[in-house]
């Protein structure tokens, strides 16, 4: 099983897998911006970026408006449930599966 600490541990609290699917979004962690696109066709960036207990979260206002954690970005860019989402990063960012 994955823990999903680790993951987290690998992947800089989830920063880096949100910036995997929405690479604007660094230029919120850069200062460079306030919010960002989460769709090709929004006309003006509309989610935000916040960490909270070491975990970063996405809030996208342009849709219903709630906080998405990094594994639920995935689950819904990858359309999976969590578990494989778990895994998916594991995979992706060398975290081991401890039993």
């Amino acid at each position: 099983m994955v823990k999903l600490e680790k993951l987290y541990e690998a992947t800089n609290g989830g920063l880096d897998i949100i910036v995997e699917y929405f690479p604007s979004a660094k230029k919120i962690v850069d200062g460079d911006a306030k919010k960002f696109k989460m769709r090709e066709g929004d006309r003006t960036p509309s989610a935000s970026l916040h960490e909270r207990n070491g975990i970063w979260k996405v809030t996208d206002f342009g849709d219903a408006g709630h906080e998405l954690s990094p594994i639920d970005i995935v689950m819904e860019q990858e359309n999976c449930t969590f578990g494989e989402a778990v895994l998916k990063m594991a995979s992706r960012f060398n975290v081991p599966d401890e039993l």
